[in-house]
């Protein structure tokens, strides 16, 4: 399956467009050298902000940039007040973006906006997870870079029930830590993944099943006849 990027696309003409010429950067990580990049943008100039993006563009003179968002593309589909983190098949689909543009352009951008601080969130363990399945960093080296440059703590994921208030919180940090351990024993491997079926069976219809240790430990809440069940109020 190939996710649609049509909105990817849309973004990446209104970036190299002078529309995004006012924008400001108020945090930028280069993670892979002239290759891949960790941008956040601002509406606004503020204290905290680094410098247009107009500038950092013209600093480059290079055009051969693909500017990377993937907010509308790859949504996670919460309960209640949750917002993430991404599901392993998002991870699958955005690894296969990435990996498809640095084979086209010469640099990549991922970028997020600061007045999102839960997309942010979610695009920041997206570029991490990246990082350590294509090219084999580890937790530490991974979350290291992004937290260097960062003005503004990512804000952390919440629990899936009604409650107002977050009973349970697990950051970013935490999710990349996790997503090593998973790549690291083996519970997940891009080669031998299998996306229909793990699509399939994360539906409510199916059982929302997981593996949480690949054939000793399943989770699940229970089949239905639905395939959308209602939230309550």
């Amino acid at each position: 399956k190939k996710t649609n990027l049509k909105m990817s696309v849309e973004f990446n003409n209104l970036m190299v467009s002078d529309s995004a010429n006012k924008l400001e950067v108020a945090e930028l990580s280069e993670l892979i050298e002239n290759r891949l990049y960790f941008m956040v943008l601002s509406n606004h100039k503020g204290p905290t902000t680094l410098q247009t993006f107009k500038d950092w563009k013209n600093s480059l003179k290079d055009s051969n940039i693909f500017y990377l968002n993937v907010d509308d593309n790859l949504v996670y589909d919460g309960f209640y007040s949750d917002f993430g983190p991404l599901n392993l098949a998002m991870i699958y689909r955005y690894i296969g973006i990435v990996r498809d543009k640095l084979k086209v352009f010469k640099r990549v951008v991922h970028c997020a906006h600061i007045g999102d601080q839960k997309k942010r969130s979610n695009a920041a363990f997206l570029i991490c997870t990246y990082l350590i399945i294509e090219n084999n960093w580890t937790a530490h080296q991974t979350y290291n870079i992004l937290s260097q440059q960062y003005k503004y703590k990512y804000l952390p994921f919440r629990d899936a029930s009604c409650l107002l208030q977050s009973e349970y919180s697990v950051s970013v940090e935490e999710c990349v830590n996790a997503l090593y351990k998973a790549k690291w024993y083996g519970f997940f491997d891009m080669s031998d993944f299998d996306l229909d079926e793990y699509e399939k069976y994360e539906t409510v219809k199916y059982g929302d099943i997981n593996w949480i240790v690949p054939a000793t430990l399943l989770a699940f809440s229970s089949p239905h006849t639905r395939d959308y069940i209602d939230k309550c109020n």
